[in-house]
């Protein structure tokens, strides 16, 4: 692997706010005059600076740092490249309204520069394509007028001939509601799955059998489930004691690159939610991830520590619901989520939901674009992080909005994740889907690190940051943790 995974880049900047569309640059930056259109100045605009920043402090085509021939993203992207921007575009709506809803998925200002600079790497010839694979019931259009990207993929249209911008929604179905009776998640209506298009260069199964994090566990595969009931029986055909399989867009097997964009949240499932969970997005249906395991660890499940009443299940029900409905969730969320409300497998005992992750990171790691595992990386990787406002508590989408000013940049996953777990003062060891990696890359036919958690290094404008194996929960962001997670405030201490 490439030494330079081993650093991950961390600004931070208080008082930092998201800019407005067109989302220019603060200044005329020497290397943009070779963009094929003219770019306004928004002087107000300091997430563009920070994104610039990062690039230049990750040695990226440094000995051109400040010239017109500056081309950081040259390393990994090359002429007539197709190249994947995977924001996280998870849901169109939040109980506290449309600001809150900038908390859960990526905004479009951390886009403009990374479009912009893929742009002058691909030197006139290519594709770019933003995709990702939300919530079944997400309202992908409205997701992305909420955080600007309609307009900026159209601005992208306008402006260029050779390279072309696309913006694709990668799920192959979706949920749809009609008529008017009560749903869960707070909806209207009879719930149907309808077909979409989907990707329009189709979709490959890839199975990964025993190589699958799951295999040490599928004697439990009757278990196996996820958040939407009507899923489960097929599920339990893509997952079980034969096969472990995922439905994996062809636009992500053909891909040369792929920057990841996710957003810095808490998770109620997984504990936190950045790098490596983005890649649950490339998942085209849901009834190829599982969640969690029915029941209680004494019968191999992890939906619960212990048995709940019926009285506890049937209440947790009714307050999800609450919780989802619009003008309801506004009033009844800060009364409601100081008790302990149970999401199916939302507690730090979920032994299933890090293997789903760390499946998905191998496949879009090792897999050719034909499916087939291969032992060296098939494509090159970046990971720019927006958690400038994130998310604490009951995210990804339940959760409270965090103004944090932070940015991080890396070319690894699990050491981009490792550093933000950190960040935030959450105990790393407790995180199954980042030691894991760490603990197994000698035993892996496909690993997705290949050295020691503390060989992770960090450049930061923070000192307190540099230092992040040492940095405690005190002089960390102090993200509050969900519920079911709180095991990851407490015994926290120094080393990772």
């Amino acid at each position: 692997m490439n030494a330079r995974e081993r650093l991950v880049v961390l600004l931070k900047e208080n008082g930092c706010s998201y800019p407005v569309f067109p989302f220019s640059p603060p200044e005329r930056y020497p290397e943009l005059e070779l963009l094929p259109y003219k770019s306004e100045i928004d002087s107000t605009n300091h997430v563009y600076g920070m994104i610039r920043k990062m690039l230049f402090m990750y040695n990226l085509d440094s000995e051109n740092y400040g010239k017109q021939e500056w081309n950081p993203l040259s390393e990994i992207v090359s002429k007539g490249n197709t190249v994947v921007i995977k924001p996280n575009l998870v849901r169109d709506k939040h109980p506290l309204g449309e600001k809150a809803t900038l908390s859960t998925i990526t905004h479009s200002s951390l886009l403009r520069p990374i479009i912009d600079y893929t742009i002058l790497a691909l030197k006139g010839k290519g594709r770019i394509v933003i995709c990702d694979a939300p919530f079944l019931s997400t309202k992908f259009d409205k997701t992305c007028e909420v955080n600007g990207l309609r307009e900026l993929v159209d601005f992208y249209k306008s402006n260029l001939n050779n390279v072309q911008v696309s913006l694709l929604d990668l799920r192959k179905e979706i949920v749809q509601y009609h008529g008017n009776v009560m749903k869960p998640e707070g909806h209207l209506g009879q719930k149907k799955f309808a077909p979409v298009e989907g990707d329009p260069l189709g979709y490959t199964v890839i199975d990964l059998a025993d190589d699958s994090f799951h295999s040490e566990i599928d004697t439990y595969w009757k278990l196996y489930a996820i958040t939407e009931p009507a899923l489960i029986d097929d599920l339990r055909k893509n997952h079980n004691y034969k096969r472990h399989c995922y439905f994996i867009p062809n636009t992500i097997l053909n891909a040369d690159v792929v920057i990841s964009v996710p957003k810095l949240k808490s998770h109620r499932k997984a504990g936190i939610t950045l790098a490596l969970k983005n890649f649950i997005g490339i998942c085209g249906l849901k009834s190829f991830l599982p969640h969690h395991r029915i029941g209680t660890p004494k019968n191999g499940g992890d939906e619960y520590p212990h048995e709940p009443s019926i009285y506890a299940r049937t209440r947790d029900k009714l307050i999800r619901i609450i919780l989802n409905t619009p003008i309801a969730g506004r009033i009844a969320r800060k009364l409601l989520l100081e008790k302990h409300i149970w999401e199916p497998g939302g507690w730090h005992g979920n032994d299933t939901i890090w293997r789903t992750i760390l499946d998905l990171n191998v496949i879009v790691r090792h897999a050719d674009k034909n499916g087939t595992l291969c032992s060296k990386p098939q494509r090159r990787f970046l990971f720019i992080a927006d958690g400038i406002i994130g998310q604490d508590e009951e995210g990804p989408v339940l959760g409270h909005p965090k103004k944090s000013g932070v940015t991080l940049l890396g070319m690894n996953p699990c050491a981009v994740d490792y550093v933000a777990a950190k960040l935030v003062g959450f105990d790393v060891r407790k995180i199954k889907q980042i030691v894991t990696p760490f603990e197994s890359r000698d035993k892996s036919r496909y690993p997705l690190v290949d050295y020691d958690v503390n060989d992770v290094k960090v450049v930061s404008n923070i000192d307190e940051y540099v230092k992040i194996h040492e940095l405690r929960r005190e002089k960390s962001l102090k993200f509050l943790a969900g519920k079911g997670w709180k095991v990851l405030e407490e015994n926290h201490q120094t080393k990772g």
